[in-house]
């Protein structure tokens, strides 16, 4: 069995120690293991992975579905890299699954109370996030976000925004990381001088045991994840591994977004949970 790790090159150096996880995991699982970037699979340097499966942590929806239609193993599957990358097309999914999200829109002119959160669709880690105390603050952040991806990644596309009433519990939020379809941890981050809790941001972090109301919410939102279409593999149906994040809101769980390449520090940090080592171990299992 042959593990290929796909990671865009700029990642992959912050990212050694994690990348090490999972060649240690496979290494004690006697899987072989193979680093490729996205980069030279795109300019035709190294061939598409032919055996195996895959772990696509480029957050590339093409990229994972063009493997999936050659025939390979690719974790996470569509679904989860599309709502993962998508916040709104997320939001839309857990509402037409009858669950409820806060107030969210494209247009800003959908709200008359202020402050209203600002986010990029497609942002990660919570820096394109803003919280606007006044509707002319849109096109500021607006500009300063986009002067900030472009000296990053040198980047024109334009980026898309929705508009959400923030939670009633700012400063607060709840990360629950699933394994296989299997709640495996949940984290709550805290910030005592942000609106944002990221723990890349400075938040804190601490285990949290989900109440039953909680663990129900959780477990619908990872039914309606889950595909039940007849005839695909069991690797297609589940997810692999992601965050799903809630905010706290009247007293509630509301969906918030959910995380495609989802981090793992706070986990190692506080837990002795080693989560690569469990999701190589579930790949496994399923194949």
């Amino acid at each position: 069995m042959l593990c290929n790790l796909i990671y865009n090159r700029a990642e992959a150096e912050p990212n050694k120690n994690y990348i090490g996880f999972y060649r240690q995991a496979c290494a004690s699982r006697g899987v072989d293991f193979l680093l490729l970037y996205k980069e030279d699979l795109d300019a035709g340097i190294i061939p598409m992975p032919e055996r195996g499966f895959v772990i696509n942590r480029t957050r590339d929806l093409a990229l994972t579905k063009q493997m999936e239609q050659m025939g390979l193993p690719v974790f996470n599957n569509s679904l989860i890299t599309y709502l993962g990358n998508d916040k709104l097309a997320a939001l839309r999914y857990i509402e037409e699954a009858g669950l409820p999200i806060l107030k969210t829109s494209e247009n800003l002119e959908d709200f008359d109370c202020f402050p209203v959160v600002m986010k990029s669709i497609d942002g990660h880690g919570g820096i394109e996030v803003f919280l606007l105390q006044r509707p002319e603050d849109a096109m500021l952040r607006q500009t300063e976000a986009i002067a900030i991806r472009k000296a990053a990644i040198s980047s024109n596309t334009p980026i898309r925004w929705i508009y959400q009433e923030p939670a009633d519990t700012p400063g607060k939020d709840l990360r629950v990381y699933v394994t296989g379809s299997r709640i495996t941890a949940c984290m709550l981050r805290s910030s005592a001088t942000d609106f944002r809790s990221n723990f890349c941001l400075g938040g804190k972090a601490s285990v949290y045991t989900l109440s039953p109301e909680e663990e129900q919410t959780v477990q619908t939102i990872i039914s309606h994840l889950s595909k039940t279409e007849n005839g695909l593999p069991e690797y297609r149906k589940a997810i692999g591994h992601c965050g799903i994040d809630f905010l706290f809101h009247q007293g509630h769980l509301v969906f918030n977004e959910l995380e495609d390449v989802v981090g793992s520090r706070m986990l190692y940090t506080y837990t002795d949970i080693d989560v690569v080592d469990e999701y190589i171990g579930y790949i496994l299992s399923v194949l």
